[in-house]
């Protein structure tokens, strides 16, 4: 007989418990193999991405699900571009895009299952601010004409 959905999608949360131990230092390594530095020197730019460090301060569970979901999305976003230089392994990014995909998947359902998603979208104030940071990188990428430098950077 198959599960309840409640019962199915609970599951998937406390499966993604398990997941987030390990979930970051994979999609670092895929990261890694993904996009190595390029063969040439690449100038020192001024430019730094600061995080929203009010991102980091949330104590409620289901806003910074939230949050981490809208981050992976920008990120799947960014690393799907077709402007990705081409000294990057095509293979490790789609592993890397095939786990996020797949842990936003999760995410989804886990948030579904608490109903959280059609009614607590969580603070707009928080959702702008990643939307503004994404933004910044993007335009940056795109002022540097998606250079391997830029990406690098």
């Amino acid at each position: 007989l198959p599960l309840p959905a409640t019962t199915t999608t609970t599951a998937s949360c406390d499966h993604l418990r398990h997941q987030d131990a390990t979930f970051s230092w994979k999609s670092l390594q895929l990261l890694n193999d993904t996009a190595p530095s390029p063969a040439q020197h690449c100038p020192q730019q001024d430019v730094t991405f600061t995080f929203p460090e009010t991102l980091l301060e949330s104590k409620d569970k289901h806003q910074a699900t939230i949050t981490v979901l809208r981050l992976l999305e920008h990120l799947y976003h960014t690393f799907s571009s077709p402007n990705i230089p081409a000294h990057w392994n095509d293979h490790a990014r789609q592993r890397l895009l095939n786990q996020i995909h797949h842990y936003i998947h999760h995410l989804e359902l886990c948030l579904a299952d608490h109903r959280m998603r059609t009614q607590t979208r969580g603070p707009r104030n928080s959702h702008l601010a990643i939307s503004k940071h994404f933004h910044s990188i993007h335009n940056f990428l795109q002022h540097n004409a998606y250079s391997a430098c830029a990406w690098d950077h």
